[in-house]
This record gives structure tokens, sequence and C-alpha cells, in this order.
């Protein structure tokens, strides 16, 4: 596995998902995730920092999958392409 590969395959058009949640003290903030990768999710305190750091975790994630030699499931896009 190499690090440019990962980063590769996190760059593909996976779709974004962004919700309203909150911090455990009631806070705030905005939840974004990407369906196609279960698990894959990251917060923020505004829709652009949580968009911002899902890319940071889709990469993490990326990683993992490829070091545990699995595959890395395709963005919908590209599967129905």
């Amino acid at each position: 596995m190499s690090q440019p590969e990962a980063q590769r395959l996190s760059e593909r058009s996976y779709e974004v998902v962004v919700s309203q949640d909150e911090t455990t003290d009631g806070d705030p903030i905005f939840l974004a995730t990407n369906p196609e990768l279960p698990g894959c999710m990251a917060q923020g305190w505004t829709v652009d920092e949580a968009v911002r750091n899902l890319a940071d975790a889709r990469l993490d994630y990326i990683v993992s999958l490829l070091q545990d030699g699995l595959d890395v499931p395709a963005p919908h896009q590209e599967q129905s392409a």
C-alpha cells in the first residue's frame, strides 16, 4: 500500500452528507459523512470545517482498508457509470 494510492482513492467523488448535531454539552456542531464508507465521519463547528475534516478522515479510513487488505468501496457515481 502506498500513500499516493490512498490519496488518489480518497479524492474520488464520494457523496458527502452534512447534518446538524450537537456536542455532549449541547453546543451545535456539524457532522459530515461519506455514506459509501460506513463509519467514515467527521465533525466541525461549521459546514466547511466538517467537510475539510471529513477529507482527512476519508484518507485515514482508506489507508486503514488498504493496510488490512480490504477493498475500497467506489463512490456511487463510479459504480453506476
